[in-house]
């Protein structure tokens, strides 16, 4: 994981992003190799949707593989927003969320954000979050 305990850890998203490092150990080659490997797969699935009026929407949670697809999808110029939940489980997520906010800019690509407050949710937190994130997806398709 990330910190100053593994030092080829990513230190941001932006870093996944540019190719930096996907994990610790993957060079940029690897980040080049998933892409050019999914590609051809997201080009299919844009095809099979191309006659449907529902916008696409990835869910960019910042991690490695929500952002390899997020670079695929630019690779093939298929249209689509990005959202992504600051569940604010961690001191860092809202920097996090602003890193991909100026990302998806960059790319001038659609992006909402939605921040939870964890105190204020009831019951069990993880299902508690679960539920706003499916809420916060289908108030945006």
């Amino acid at each position: 994981g990330r910190g100053a305990g593994n030092p080829n850890a990513p230190r941001s998203s932006s870093d996944l992003l540019l190719g930096n490092l996907i994990a610790p150990g993957f060079a940029v080659a690897s980040v080049a190799m998933v892409v050019v490997l999914i590609v051809p797969y997201v080009k299919n699935f844009f095809e099979r949707l191309k006659d449907s009026e529902r916008p696409v929407l990835l869910g960019l949670s910042g991690g490695a593989d929500s952002l390899c697809l997020f670079q695929a999808l630019l690779e093939c110029g298929c249209p689509f927003a990005a959202a992504h939940i600051d569940h604010r489980w961690r001191p860092e997520s809202t920097a996090e969320a602003q890193e991909l906010k100026q990302i998806a800019e960059l790319k001038k690509i659609p992006f909402h954000l939605k921040t939870l407050e964890p105190s204020s949710l009831e019951g069990n937190l993880e299902a508690a979050c679960r539920e706003e994130r499916l809420r916060f997806f289908t108030e945006l398709s």
